[in-house]
């Protein structure tokens, strides 16, 4: 398949840090990859050539293709890239159509955000690790808080005010761990709304 890239383009196409894909937007061909996009898939730019997008760099089943059949924009959408290794590359991608050499294009272009993921995914593991440390002795605390305030309210035990102190203790020990519950669930299913309460406290 012969496709040039307009000569106009060929510095950016050369040495931009972002993956670009020329893709036909009526067959779903790959026309062209830029020497960054062949780096992170692994292919060369001659071995994407002619190849449907579909399974073959795009996880999406063909005819169910975001952009031209179900209508999704994406623009600075996380989205996977397979590479030739089995990988599934994690990468900022945006598709904007336009006619290029008279032929209606998809032109993709990726940012690689490996490293980012690594982090995150690093982070979560941590903060998961800290809520299980933290979790079992405020359990155990809100507990012994709790058996003391019965004992304290018996008959003749310990002026009232007391009491309501070590109440308000058991409370505050509670909210933290519901806290804690939040986070966990919130870091369990990737949310990216995490409530006000919770966030409020983290920021304590």
């Amino acid at each position: 398949m012969e496709f040039s890239v307009p000569e106009q383009w060929s510095g950016i196409w050369e040495s931009i840090p972002a993956g670009i894909i020329l893709v036909d937007a009526d067959t779903h061909q790959i026309l062209a990859a830029n020497p960054e996009a062949q780096r992170m898939t692994g292919y060369s730019a001659e071995e994407m050539a002619g190849h449907l997008c579909h399974k073959f760099i795009c996880p999406a089943e063909q005819g169910k293709c975001p952009i031209s059949d179900l209508g999704i924009k994406v623009d600075r959408a996380e989205r996977l890239l397979l590479a030739r290794d089995g990988r599934r590359v994690p990468v900022l991608k945006t598709v904007t159509e336009m006619v290029v050499g008279g032929r209606r294009c998809l032109i993709e272009t990726f940012i690689d955000i490996t490293p980012v993921k690594d982090a995150e995914n690093a982070l979560i593991a941590y903060v998961r690790e800290a809520t299980l440390r933290i979790r079992n002795p405020v359990e155990l605390v809100r507990d012994n808080i709790s058996e003391i305030r019965k004992e304290l309210s018996g008959p003749g035990a310990i002026p009232a005010h007391s009491a309501t102190a070590l109440a308000i203790q058991q409370k505050n020990l509670s909210d933290i761990l519901q806290n804690l519950q939040e986070l966990e669930r919130a870091i369990a299913e990737r949310k990216t709304d995490i409530p006000n309460a919770l966030r409020d406290y983290l920021k304590r």
